[in-house]
C-alpha cells in the first residue's frame, strides 16, 4: 500500500512539472483515419448526465463519418502523460501548415458546461494540447442506469415523458453527432462539434426535440451551463458533417430531471427507487450560441494558456506541489 501511495505522489509531482513547464512534447502525424470520441469529465458535474457516464466507460471509438470530410486532414497530437497516453484530435486545412495555426478544433458539448466554466486553462490544455484533467473511475451502475433510461423511453410517446411536450415519439437515443466546421469572421481558427446526445424526439409536425437526462433538482446556474450543451447538439444536427446524422429543424430543447424521492420493496428480492420527474425547456437561440463559440475560439487561439481559475482544484493542487 505504501508503495502505491508513493507512486501516486511521484506521478502527481511529475504531472505538475509537465503542466506548468510549457515544454510539452507533441508527436504530430497527419492521417485520414477516424478519431477517438471525447470522454466526459464527469467529476466536474453537479447535475449528473446519465448517458454521458456510458461514454466514460468506453474505449476510444472511431467515428464512421470522420474520414468523409473534405478539405481537412486530421492531425493527432499525442502528449506524453504520466497518467497514460492522452490524445486529442483536431484538423488543419489542407494546404496549410501547423505553423499557420489554421486549426479546426474538436469541441465536445459536455465540456461546454463544467470544464469550460470551471477552468478555462484546463479547457485550453485539453483542446489545444491534448492534456485532460485526470479522470475519476465511475461505478458501472451509472452506465446501467443510462442504458435502462434509453431503452425504456425508446419508441415512447411524448405523453409518457412529460405532458408539456408536443405530440411526438422518441426516435433516437445515445447517438453521435458531428457538425461541419464553424467559421466566424473574427477568428483564424475554426472548430466543429462532436458528441453524443441522450434522446431526440420526432414531433408529429416533422420537427425535432433534443432532450438531455439529468439527476438532481434544477437550479439556475446549472441551467445556464446546460444551455450551451443542448445548443451544441442542435447545431450539429442541423449543420452536420458529410455522413453524420442530420435532423432538422430542431424546434425544442430541454432537460428531463430525475430526482430520487422514494423507495418501494415489491418483494424480498426486488427494491425500486422512484424519482420525481421535472421538465425544463431551454429556449433555442442559435445567435446566442454562436456568440458563445466566438468566446471559446478566442480562448483557444490565444498564444498563451489562460490563467488558472482560482476555484480549480486541479490547478490549485499542482500549484501547491511546486513549493514542495
Amino acid at each position: 500500500m505504501m508503495m502505491k501511495v508513493r507512486l501516486i505522489v511521484l506521478i502527481v509531482v511529475f504531472l505538475g512539472v509537465i503542466f506548468f513547464s510549457g515544454s510539452i512534447e507533441e508527436n504530430v502525424a497527419v492521417n485520414n483515419s477516424g478519431s477517438g470520441l471525447d470522454v466526459k469529465n464527469a467529476q466536474n458535474a453537479v447535475g449528473i448526465s446519465l448517458a454521458k457516464f456510458q461514454e466514460s466507460s468506453l474505449e476510444r471509438e472511431f467515428s464512421p463519418f470522420a474520414p468523409q470530410r473534405t478539405g481537412y486532414s486530421e492531425v493527432t497530437a499525442a502528449s506524453n502523460s504520466v497518467f497514460g497516453s492522452t490524445e486529442e484530435n483536431y484538423f488543419v486545412e489542407e494546404g496549410s501548415s501547423l505553423e499557420d495555426k489554421k486549426m479546426n478544433y474538436k469541441l465536445s458539448p459536455s465540456d461546454f458546461a463544467f470544464l469550460y466554466e470551471g477552468c478555462k486553462r484546463c479547457y485550453y490544455f485539453k483542446v489545444v494540447r491534448g492534456i485532460s484533467q485526470p479522470s475519476i473511475p465511475l461505478p458501472a451502475v451509472f452506465s446501467r442506469m443510462a442504458g435502462l433510461l434509453k431503452d425504456y423511453y425508446d419508441g415512447k410517446s411524448t405523453k409518457e415523458l412529460h405532458p408539456d411536450l408536443p405530440p411526438g415519439t422518441v426516435r433516437y437515443g445515445e447517438e453521435y453527432v458531428q457538425s461541419n466546421p464553424i467559421r466566424l469572421p473574427s477568428h483564424e481558427v475554426t472548430c466543429f462539434i462532436r458528441g453524443r446526445f441522450d434522446i431526440v424526439i420526432e414531433f408529429e409536425d416533422k420537427t425535432y426535440g433534443v432532450i438531455d437526462f439529468k439527476t438532481g433538482k434544477p437550479n439556475e446556474k446549472s441551467l445556464n451551463l446546460y444551455k450551451r450543451q443542448l445548443h451544441a447538439y442542435a447545431y450539429a444536427l442541423e449543420n452536420p458533417a458529410p455522413g453524420a446524422l442530420k435532423l432538422s429543424p430542431v424546434t425544442k430543447m430541454g432537460l428531463l430531471y430525475f430526482y430520487p424521492s422514494k423507495i418501494d420493496q415489491e418483494s424480498i428480492e426486488w427494491l425500486s427507487y422512484q424519482a420525481q420527474i421535472h421538465w425544463q425547456e431551454i429556449p433555442k437561440d442559435e445567435g446566442w450560441f454562436l456568440e458563445f463559440v466566438d468566446e471559446v475560439l478566442g480562448v483557444l487561439e490565444s498564444p498563451q494558456p489562460p490563467a488558472p481559475s482560482p476555484n480549480c482544484q486541479w490547478c490549485g493542487y499542482i500549484d501547491k506541489l511546486k513549493d514542495i
